[in-house]
């Protein structure tokens, strides 16, 4: 996992500018909605890479590591969380929360394949 804060890149009076993602494959972005206290994710990926890009609110971000630990981090609005496959992950809302998922690799409108690259875990890391 990585968290990467964006930072606005140009501005002048009409706003912003701030690249949010840049020089990556990208197959798939799916905008999502949580309600607080919400738990999404709790789940792995064999093949796919995530971009979450943080709109709005705020989360507990939970992160299993490769010797067996969760780490647990807060994530809020402008920060993107970097996934790579292999990765156990979950995102539990502290409040009305929003984010794009940008992802590379098999999307639900294909959902055979997604299903076969998700792997829900046997032991929650959040409820």
């Amino acid at each position: 996992m990585k968290i990467i804060e964006t930072k606005v890149i140009f501005h002048d009076g009409r706003g912003d500018i701030r690249d949010v993602i840049s020089d990556t494959p990208i197959s798939t972005i799916t905008h999502m909605t949580c309600e607080p206290g919400s738990v999404r994710g709790n789940h792995w990926h064999k093949a796919t890479t995530h971009y979450d890009y943080i709109l709005k609110g705020s989360f507990e971000l939970y992160i299993k590591t490769s010797d067996g630990r969760t780490e647990k981090t807060i994530i809020k609005a402008g920060d993107v969380v970097f996934s790579p496959p292999g990765e156990a992950r979950a995102f539990k809302a502290l409040e009305y929360s929003e984010f794009l998922s940008c992802t590379y690799g098999p999307s639900r409108n294909n959902s055979e394949d997604f299903y076969k690259d998700t792997v829900k875990l046997e032991t929650p890391l959040v409820t």
